[in-house]
């Protein structure tokens, strides 16, 4: 199979192919080929910004992840990875604002609850936090980890 710039389906099927074998780096490198012809085609930043986060390029992932979400607001799977990467990579502000656009569309997604609830924690917004975890418990009633994060954190937050 040889490389055409020009033929996006010949090239997302290598491409995937290269995803299933795992093999990531051609992935990519056929991802970025593409988008020197294909600018704005939102497959394609997409699918290269899914390689480069199973490359941990985390920085480079969330650059795509940014130009996808520029192309269409309303997918949350990049709303999702945004709000993850941008966690992992400790921009704790940046992670706040995607989760809240997130869990406007799936309130009761506890894993992003939790993490929605940490991100609070780690900017000393205590008392966001606390709430957070307590919607988490209202999903989870015997999730012992936020029971113990609730009372860790009542117990450093002064009462107002």
């Amino acid at each position: 199979m040889t490389i055409d710039k020009f033929n996006i389906e010949l090239n997302a099927e290598l491409a995937s192919i290269y995803i299933l074998e795992k093999d990531y780096y051609k992935a990519e490198y056929i991802y970025k080929d593409l988008l020197l012809i294909h600018k704005e085609e939102y497959e394609i930043v997409k699918k290269l910004s899914y390689v480069l986060t199973m490359q941990e390029k985390y920085p480079l992932a969330i650059e795509m992840y940014l130009r996808a979400y520029e192309i269409k607001k309303d997918d949350m799977e990049i709303v999702n990875m945004l709000a993850h990467l941008y966690y992992y990579e400790n921009y704790f502000d940046d992670s706040i604002n995607f989760l809240r656009v997130f869990l406007r569309q799936n309130p009761r997604d506890a894993e992003n609850l939790t993490l929605l609830g940490y991100c609070y924690k780690f900017t000393q917004k205590n008392h966001d936090a606390i709430t957070t975890f307590y919607k988490v418990l209202d999903i989870q009633p015997y999730n012992e980890d936020i029971k113990a994060e609730i009372e860790a954190l009542r117990e450093s937050t002064p009462e107002e």
